[in-house]
């Protein structure tokens, strides 16, 4: 597994040449800033809402998939220009600590909004939901580096994480039967993601009724 990851970072060092320190340089502040927000954001709501964190810099095959894609005529032209070169994803509780967490960057003098894609209100064809951003992340050495950053409920990131292996088989049969499969079970875990929202806030308004019950007067 270490020879692996060391053939990926030099592989990746090679493609992207100079720029690769800039994007693993983008990579460290974010998880650096990522930090701060779990330590203030426990102490301001009294719990982290972040479940896990991942962070990823494009691998070259994945870069010359997408820039061929969108008709980029090479890396000089192409990778810098993008976002997702540096990708960070936030893994949350609840759906409405989606919004909490995008609240508490965009205080960030450190962190510049470009974009924004909100799938979880407006969620794609295909069921998919989360909240994007497009960001410009300053360095610890004072540049700014595009990133992006998707943050989404563990249900969320469940299904697009099976969704993301489907999408890659080749020859399915009954293929647009497994897409409206997938945006069922997509809208379900919705649902059941908005159910669980609504028992937190039955299970915190008892609490408080309780404590007033028991305040003496």
């Amino acid at each position: 597994m270490a020879a692996q990851e060391f053939n990926i970072k030099t592989a990746s060092r090679l493609y992207y040449g100079g720029y690769y320190d800039r994007l693993v340089e983008a990579k460290e502040s974010l998880e650096l800033l990522f930090g701060e927000m779990e330590y203030d954001l426990l102490n301001k709501k009294g719990r982290n809402p972040i479940e896990y964190i991942k962070a990823r810099i494009k691998t070259p095959a994945s870069m010359e998939e997408k820039l061929a894609r969108l008709n980029k005529g090479g890396l000089r032209l192409g990778a810098q220009d993008l976002f997702d070169g540096c990708g960070t994803r936030l893994v949350c509780t609840f759906i409405d600590d989606c919004y909490t967490i995008k609240d508490w960057l965009a205080t960030r003098p450190d962190l510049l909004f470009v974009a924004e894609k909100d799938y979880i209100r407006h969620p794609k064809a295909s069921g998919y939901r989360s909240y994007h951003l497009q960001v410009r992340v300053r360095t610890d050495v004072g540049q700014w580096v595009n990133a992006e950053i998707q943050i989404r409920t563990i249900a969320m990131d469940c299904w697009a994480t099976l969704e993301h292996h489907l999408r890659y088989k080749k020859h399915l049969l009954n293929e647009s039967m497994m897409a409206s499969e997938l945006q069922r079970c997509a809208d379900e875990l919705a649902s059941t993601d908005i159910n669980l929202m609504i028992i937190r806030d039955r299970i915190v308004y008892d609490k408080e009724e309780a404590s007033d019950e028991n305040t003496p007067s």
